[in-house]
C-alpha cells in the first residue's frame, strides 16, 4: 500500500498524467524483446486503415547529438529497426547506431522525444506496457505514467502536416489544432 501511495504521489508531482486515469503496468523492461509500435485509432476512420505504423524520426541534429520524436509520418525516412524498454525508458534501436539513444522527455502537449549522443543522460523512465483496452485485442499498449489513454496523432502545421504522436494534446498549441487530433492507443507489436 505504501508503494502505491508513493507511486501515485510521484505521478501527481511529475505533472505527466491526468489524476483520473490509473492503470497497472505489466512491464517496464523488455530489453530482450524488441518491438514496433502501431497507433490504433480509438474511433476507426470511415475509410482507410484502423491503425498506422509509428516510428522515430530525426527532427534536429547538432554536433554529436541528434533529437528525434515519435511520428506516424508515412513518407519520412527513418533508420529505426525497433524499440526496447529498459527500466521504464523507451529506447529506439537504429540500423546503424553510432550514438546511444534514450527517451528524453514527455510533456503534455508535445511529442515524445529522444536524444542520441555518445553518453546520453538518464532516460525519461515512466514508460511501460499495459493490458490492451482495445476491444478484442490482447496485444499490450504503451503507457506513460501508468496511463495509456492520452496518446493522439496530430498533423504538425509547422512541418508540412507531418502526423506526429502527441501526449495529451493541448489547446492553442503552436504546432497543431487540438480538435483535429485523433485519439489513439499505441500498440506494442
Amino acid at each position: 500500500m505504501h508503494s502505491t501511495i508513493t507511486s501515485l504521489a510521484l505521478i501527481l508531482l511529475s505533472g505527466v498524467v491526468d489524476v483520473q486515469a490509473r492503470e497497472s503496468c505489466l512491464q517496464t523492461t523488455s530489453s530482450t524483446v524488441p518491438f514496433t509500435i502501431n497507433a490504433v485509432y480509438k474511433q476507426a476512420p470511415l475509410s482507410g486503415p484502423a491503425s498506422v505504423a509509428v516510428t522515430a524520426i530525426n527532427v534536429y541534429t547538432a554536433p554529436r547529438t541528434d533529437y528525434s520524436i515519435l511520428s506516424a509520418c508515412a513518407t519520412c525516412q527513418s533508420d529505426l529497426l525497433s524499440f526496447i524498454l529498459t527500466n521504464g525508458a523507451l529506447q529506439p534501436i537504429w540500423t546503424s547506431p553510432s550514438l546511444k539513444t534514450t527517451s528524453f522527455s514527455l510533456v503534455a502537449g508535445e511529442s515524445p522525444s529522444f536524444i542520441s549522443t555518445k553518453s546520453p543522460p538518464s532516460g525519461f523512465s515512466r514508460y511501460c506496457t499495459m493490458e490492451s483496452p482495445i476491444s478484442g485485442s490482447t496485444t499490450p499498449v504503451l503507457a506513460a505514467g501508468a496511463d495509456s489513454s492520452l496518446w493522439s496523432l496530430c498533423a504538425n502545421s509547422t512541418a508540412d502536416g507531418r502526423v506526429d504522436v502527441v501526449w495529451s494534446p493541448q489547446a492553442n498549441h503552436a504546432h497543431y489544432v487540438k480538435s483535429a487530433c485523433r485519439d489513439v492507443y499505441l500498440q506494442v507489436v
